[in-house]
């Protein structure tokens, strides 16, 4: 178990560690909570549903996007605030932005101030185990001994799957394994992040456990670990583990938790083939197209039709075009031997009448 005072000087570290590059607040980067270092504060861009603002923008909606800005950085951070602290008493606007895109939907610049931001005054640590149990339909526990590893292994795993279904006839829809096995491998280092932001070391050389509270959808609700004795939550930067890309991906997290399923399928005899593998192992909404025959009208869309064109340009040649081919053969020799028979006339005509010439030229010779 962490050492306590190794849990606050993290904490402390952290807030004293932000970063020096400050956001693009009018990017989609933007959306995702951040640490404005310009304006010492922390910040998201709120999306609204109005294309324009007017001079009373400010005046007529800050409740609206002041309020969705701080449940987000909230979120984000896992604070919460204090009974009697409202969002506009702790945060604001800084300026809004209209995209020059039509139909495009203002953004707004929302941020909480370092100095309340780290007030617990104002804001506290939420209490993810006792809020996240009651949301939580499922405990999964992961134990970090050699979980890279593993890891890497179901990668590869999926990889050979996926070499198999593209030699396939046909096409899966909704889940592409070879991103799925990209998430899974990218896994433990943001779970190391967040052991690692709360004071704990993470190791894989001994059997510590990791254990997550996940929803129906497999969304983590709340994050412990346990070095031996205790679990203790992980709430230090536990909505950026939870908003990042891979956990996002809840098909990664519910791999993680059938790690020692898919890898007994898979040493089974016969081992399983990928279409066991995605029936058997994936939440997300699929579907598998197999190639079969169509029915189709005559004509140039008529698949039978295309190969047989295919066919004609083909070197190959149908009995029926060997046997019109053979007569043309025959008739060209035929052609040929009768031209050779008529030169050989002709050859014996001009023959005879040059002897015929030739014996009347000597009767007059004899004559004279």
């Amino acid at each position: 178990m962490a050492n306590k005072d190794n849990i606050h000087n993290t904490r402390k570290a952290q807030r004293a560690t932000k970063p020096v590059v400050t956001t693009d607040w009018t990017s989609d980067k933007a959306m995702t909570p951040y640490y404005d270092h310009e304006n010492k504060r922390y910040a998201v861009t709120v999306t609204l549903r109005y294309e324009n603002a007017g001079q009373n923008f400010r005046r007529a909606y800050p409740d609206e996007f002041v309020a969705e800005g701080v449940n987000k950085i909230l979120s984000f951070y896992n604070k919460t605030l204090v009974d009697g602290i409202t969002p506009g008493s702790i945060a604001s606007a800084m300026d809004f932005f209209v995209p020059e895109r039509p139909r495009a939907k203002v953004r707004v610049s929302v941020g909480i101030p370092q100095d309340k931001f780290d007030n617990p005054n104002f804001l506290t640590d939420s209490v993810l185990s006792s809020a996240g149990s009651m949301k939580a339909t499922e405990y999964l526990s992961i134990n970090t001994f050699n979980l890279t590893q593993k890891m890497n292994g179901l990668s590869d795993i999926l990889m050979e799957f996926h070499s198999q279904i593209k030699k396939i006839d046909g096409k899966v829809h909704g889940i592409d394994l070879k991103d799925e096995a990209e998430n899974v491998s990218a896994l433990v280092p943001v779970i190391n992040n967040l052991i690692e932001a709360n004071g704990y070391l993470y190791s894989e050389k001994r059997s510590d456990l990791f254990s997550l509270g996940v929803d129906s959808s497999y969304r983590p609700v709340y994050a412990q670990f346990n070095q031996g004795k205790d679990f203790n939550d992980l709430r230090v930067e536990f909505g950026k583990f939870q908003n990042s890309r891979i956990v996002k991906n809840s098909q990664s997290i519910y791999y993680m938790s059938k790690l020692d399923e898919i890898y007994g399928a898979n040493k089974s005899v016969p081992p399983m083939n990928w279409e066991q593998f995605i029936r058997n192992f994936t939440i997300k909404e699929f579907r598998i197209e197999l190639g079969s025959v169509r029915p189709y009208s005559a004509g140039r869309d008529d698949p039978n039709a295309r190969q047989t064109e295919e066919m004609n340009r083909n070197s190959l040649k149908t009995a029926t075009e060997l046997k019109k081919e053979g007569w043309r053969l025959a008739s060209a020799k035929r052609k040929a031997d009768a031209i050779k028979i008529q030169s050989n006339l002709v050859s014996n005509v001009e023959s005879g009448i040059l002897d015929n010439l030739k014996s009347v030229e000597n009767n007059l010779v004899g004559l004279e």
